[in-house]
């Protein structure tokens, strides 16, 4: 159906229910999809055979600008002896490698040759262009299926190969029909293309999403989510923090620290899958986030890197760890310690033995130094100076927050 707002000129393609009875002949194709170590040398095995010269194609399909397009390229000795391009329009790149493996295979046929040699870097193409099960892409397998078949009449001894390469690796061919490939986009397709299910499908999807992200721009709900990720739902969300050098578990670890539930005993405990929820490392009765991440002295030796790279990479750091709700009693030991350690501190001095990131948090987010004054209590951490008219600047021991009752204005500097 012809439509004036529809992206594409003509409908979706036909899909059958049912193409081939079950015990119908398989095609004279064979199929070669080996490891990347064993493909090349296959490959030019392949190439050698001198039958296949004249027959040899390297196929591709690209996608640029939301134009996709298909190409094909004879190749001998190293050389490119003939094109073939096919622009899709509205199309996705699995539809112009089927096209680049269909007009290859079209052209050797008319020219009845009985020995070809096809190769793609794609393996779910090589292995869909043989299967006419109803799915997207099945009208061109239906189509290549006729065309060998129609050849097998007249050629009995007909045999195809279709041979997968790696792709990025230099093949010459596999080069030169991505070049073709890119340079197809950019033409004008045919008016009577059929276009595919699955561009149905992404067309549906990005409405979708620019619906979702018409509406989050305006709505007050889950604010907490897009400070997480701004981006709309997706089928496939993308993870938080990916990197070739994470693994899928650690980067899930890593998200969960940033944004809830996480595996540790105090949100465990809260769920019902552990009784209590000590720390298993130090023995502290909170294993929270902000324990783990800040104040347990089992993890102490990588506090400072933690602290480091989380300024300089925005990585999970202090600004992303909620305070501790009930932070446990100083120890007489601690109060002792610290006493010993800073000339500033006195006997209306209390000391909870706790580290909270409240103070480094706020720190972060302001140039100008922080005012206190009498009766504020105040959490400062091992990262905080503080300086006062009479006193030298000195720096916080770690795992130690202090509260204030009556002592001269401070000032807090970065």
């Amino acid at each position: 159906m012809r439509t004036s707002t529809a992206p594409w000129p003509l409908g979706m393609e036909p899909i059958l229910p049912v193409y081939a009875a079950p015990w119908a002949n398989s095609l004279p194709v064979t199929t070669v999809i080996l490891p990347k170590d064993s493909a090349l040398q296959a490959l030019k095995t392949a190439m050698a055979d001198k039958r296949r010269k004249h027959a040899t194609w390297f196929t591709d399909g690209s996608l640029l600008e939301g134009r996709a397009g298909g190409a094909a390229v004879r190749v001998e000795d190293g050389k490119e002896c003939e094109r073939l391009m096919e622009p899709l329009g509205n199309g996705q790149v699995c539809d112009g490698e089927m096209v680049g493996l269909v007009c290859s295979t079209t052209k050797e046929l008319r020219d009845e040759c009985t020995c070809i040699l096809c190769v793609a870097d794609s393996q779910a193409v090589l292995q869909g262009i043989l299967s006419t099960k109803p799915r997207s892409g099945q009208f061109r397998a239906i189509l290549y299926d006729q065309l060998v078949r129609d050849a097998m009449l007249w050629h009995p001894h007909l045999t195809i190969v279709n041979m997968r390469t790696p792709a990025y690796i230099g093949t010459v061919g596999n080069e030169l029909a991505d070049d073709a490939a890119k340079e197809a986009t950019a033409r004008e397709p045919d008016p009577s293309l059929f276009v595919s299910l699955t561009s149905v499908r992404r067309h549906i999807h990005l409405l979708m999403l620019n619906s979702w992200d018409a509406r989050w721009k305006i709505t007050k709900a889950g604010v907490g989510l897009r400070a997480v990720d701004k981006s709309p739902p997706s089928l496939i969300p993308a993870p938080l923090y990916s990197s070739s050098s994470l693994s899928s578990k650690t980067s899930s670890n890593i998200s969960q620290l940033c944004t809830g539930f996480v595996f540790l005993d105090a949100d465990r405990a809260k769920s019902g899958f552990v009784d209590s929820a000590p720390c298993d490392a130090c023995g502290n009765p909170f294993e929270t986030r902000a324990h783990f991440l800040l104040e347990c002295q089992s993890w102490e030796p990588a506090c400072q890197l933690l602290y480091t790279t989380s300024r300089s990479a925005g990585l999970f750091g202090p600004l992303h760890v909620a305070p501790l709700p009930l932070p446990p009693k100083a120890s007489k030991g601690a109060w002792e310690s610290c006493r010993n350690h800073s000339p500033l501190l006195s006997n209306n001095v209390s000391v909870p033995f706790s580290l909270s990131h409240a103070l480094y948090s706020h720190n972060l987010n302001r140039q100008k130094p922080l005012r206190f004054t009498s009766n504020t209590h105040t959490t400062i951490t091992s990262h905080t100076r503080i300086a006062t008219p009479n006193l030298l600047p000195f720096t916080v021991i770690p795992h130690f927050h202090f509260t204030y009752h009556s002592l001269p204005t401070i000032h807090l500097h970065r």
